[in-house]
């Protein structure tokens, strides 16, 4: 993959590199870095920033998603967690297959490969952003006692952490995974401001 970057920079004729990929495509994040470094080019990650937990909040952090199934297992136990919205993506439902006593309201923008396993529930097609009325409403009609999400940052689905948080609700949330060490900044203005900067 690395190599696939040098060549379309080089043959691009590249001059400079903004990584403005999702916070979670850490290991995109890190072969840019090393293709730019390899080529000569400057490079900046665009980086939104990530959701800061309240006192309000009730947050479960972990790690990673098989963290995350971990602990919705013992929360089923202790029948602390029966109903559960899914909104990590389609990507990585099928860990969450294993947990056959809790149904899970699946949220993405995209259908999941058919060919993967998928956690027992339904699976909800829908494109942010969305209004805290509207993610208040859906926990509603749905009875979901848990949520799963990573922190992904931005605006478009923080209503969903703003109705948990209204609604005393416990939310697993998924922190990202490590970075690249290399400049950074939190929109696009600034990512402006450095374009400007490396090419006069």
């Amino acid at each position: 993959m690395r190599r696939g970057w040098q060549i379309f920079l080089r043959e691009s004729h590249i001059d400079c590199l903004v990584d403005a990929t999702h916070p979670f495509a850490a290991q995109m994040s890190w072969n840019a870095l090393a293709a730019a470094s390899e080529v000569g080019i400057p490079h900046v990650m665009l980086v939104r920033p990530a959701w800061q937990k309240t006192a309000a909040d009730r947050w479960i952090e972990v790690d990673h998603i098989e963290a995350a199934v971990t602990v919705l297992e013992k929360q089923a136990h202790k029948k602390q967690a029966q109903r559960v919205f899914l909104t990590i993506g389609r990507q990585q439902l099928a860990p969450f297959a294993r947990l056959q006593t809790i149904w899970f309201l699946m949220r993405s923008i995209d259908s999941p490969d058919p060919a993967l396993p998928r956690p027992n529930g339904l699976m909800r097609l829908d494109r942010p952003p969305f209004t805290v009325e509207q993610e208040h409403q859906l926990l509603m009609d749905y009875a979901i006692d848990t949520i799963v999400s990573k922190n992904s940052g931005g605006d478009a689905t923080y209503a969903k952490i703003v109705a948990a948080r209204e609604r005393g609700m416990s939310i697993v949330m998924v922190n990202r995974p490590e970075r690249p060490p290399s400049d950074q900044v939190s929109d696009v203005d600034s990512a402006i401001t450095w374009l400007k900067n490396v090419t006069h």
